[in-house]
């Protein structure tokens, strides 16, 4: 899916109508039949801009005549020519459109996209991989484009790999060497508390006390997450509201945010 803001968009066919109108005035004005190189300076830039929104939304036929002008600007190029092309670029576009189809997010979710680098940024920092930042960014477009359900199945994916990596963390062994990531949930989970609870019974001083605390606390949000939605997305037993999966986004942004302070993967 291509997020973009519609405004670039109009200020591509804006840069586009301007030099058309600019070559018009130059042409008219000039004593010579070629443009300066000032000129094509100018409209190289402009079109650099323009290029980059073609390519994003694959307008193919304007990729391929933008293509065609980079290459007519390195000669001897006459206004005329210029104004042509740039003529013919504008109708390509035109027609290009005709075959996009476009959604558009409410206003109320429209930033949540474009902005969840900014908000999971602790997450994002602490779990660098692709993995997270696909299933983080899948969760919050599918949430804006009002899929609640596949939402939150993807948030239980996000807050899995701070499961995964807490467990890691603590160094948590699973009956017979059972890797973690082929593992239940409730597996893992009665893993951890063993281990935290163990580590409690040993001598300790305020950091490792405060280590515990947050393992503890960290702990119960993970069986919160299970008991609430994880087991329910997963095995198919209900379908969730737009409410509750707003709920469900803040919840793990902020938890795992939070744990991202401690874990990492």
């Amino acid at each position: 899916m291509q997020n973009f803001v519609l405004t670039r968009f109009v200020w591509a066919l804006k840069f586009i109508d301007q030099e058309i109108a600019l070559i018009e005035t130059e042409k008219f004005n000039s004593r010579f039949g070629a443009a300066l190189p000032a000129i094509l300076s100018r409209v190289e830039n402009n079109l650099k801009f323009v290029s980059e929104i073609c390519r994003e939304i694959e307008l193919e036929s304007a990729k391929n005549r933008l293509e065609r002008i980079e290459r007519m600007l390195k000669g001897l190029v006459h206004y005329e020519m210029i104004q042509n092309e740039l003529i013919t670029l504008r109708q390509c576009i035109e027609d290009d459109i005709k075959y996009e189809r476009l959604y558009h997010y409410p206003k109320k979710v429209a930033e949540l996209p474009i902005c969840f680098a900014t908000d999971w940024s602790a997450t994002l920092t602490a779990f660098p991989g692709e993995a997270m930042r696909f299933e983080i960014s899948s969760g919050v477009d599918c949430f804006a484009l009002g899929h609640h359900t596949a939402a939150i199945f993807h948030f239980m994916r996000v807050v899995e790999y701070g499961l995964r990596a807490m467990a890691k963390a603590l160094r948590v062994k699973l009956p017979k060497n059972k890797l973690i990531e082929w593992s239940e949930w409730q597996h893992i989970l009665t893993a951890m508390e063993k281990k935290v609870a163990d580590a409690r019974q040993s001598r300790r001083g305020p950091k490792k006390a405060a280590e515990l605390d947050f393992y503890s606390g960290a702990l119960q949000y993970f069986a919160g997450f299970k008991d609430m939605y994880r087991d329910s997305v997963m095995h198919v037993r209900r379908a969730y509201e737009a409410w509750e999966a707003e709920i469900a986004m803040r919840q793990v942004r902020d938890f795992m945010n939070k744990l991202s302070t401690r874990v990492s993967g």
